[in-house]
């Protein structure tokens, strides 16, 4: 994959004082909703409800009391779902891999390519390896880095004010490591 297809894009998470006491889950969960607020998925009309797939390998807090928050996302209700393995993507618009998933995340990103899933990590490396955006944080703020290659096979657009802000590419010394 060619480095001009990715971008790096910074993006503050703009983060209550009240979410920011909270589950370092639920900081996960707002990076989610707030990226899905400036995505389109391809037949976007007859979505009813926007379903967030989440895998990790245990070294992360589990995701499932952000589950009891009523997130709503360009009208749609947002459901949280735990999988543990890419055969478990059927129904998914977004999933989130954290850094110490199993398998790796290469086997996840060969099971949703061309697929409108909009996959996020915050294991190194994420989006050079064919995801199409992997997050790190950078102080209290998040950085994504996408791949427009893998956005445009994925069908899935986000608004060019997400993706303002554009550097080269950094690659990350330890390959699976959370940056």
């Amino acid at each position: 994959m060619s480095l001009a297809t990715l971008l790096v894009a910074t993006a503050p998470l703009v983060v209550s004082a009240q979410s920011a006491a909270t589950l370092p889950a639920n900081d996960v969960a707002e990076l989610i909703v707030n990226i899905a607020r400036y995505s389109s998925w391809p037949k976007m009309v007859s979505l009813k409800s926007l379903t967030v797939c989440y895998a990790h390998g245990g070294a992360a807090p589990v995701m499932a009391p952000i589950a009891a928050n009523d997130w709503v996302v360009k009208g749609m209700t947002v459901n949280w779902l735990a999988i543990s393995s890419p055969k478990q993507i059927v129904g998914c618009n977004i999933v989130w891999l954290n850094f110490d998933v199993r398998p790796s995340p290469r086997a996840w990103i060969a099971a949703v390519t061309d697929q409108p899933i909009l996959t996020l990590s915050n294991y190194a490396d994420f989006a050079a390896d064919g995801g199409i955006i992997g997050a790190y944080r950078v102080g209290p703020d998040w950085r994504f880095e996408v791949n427009l290659e893998a956005l445009q096979r994925s069908q899935i657009n986000i608004s060019a004010v997400a993706l303002r802000l554009g550097q080269k590419p950094r690659s990350s010394a330890a390959l699976g490591a959370p940056r």
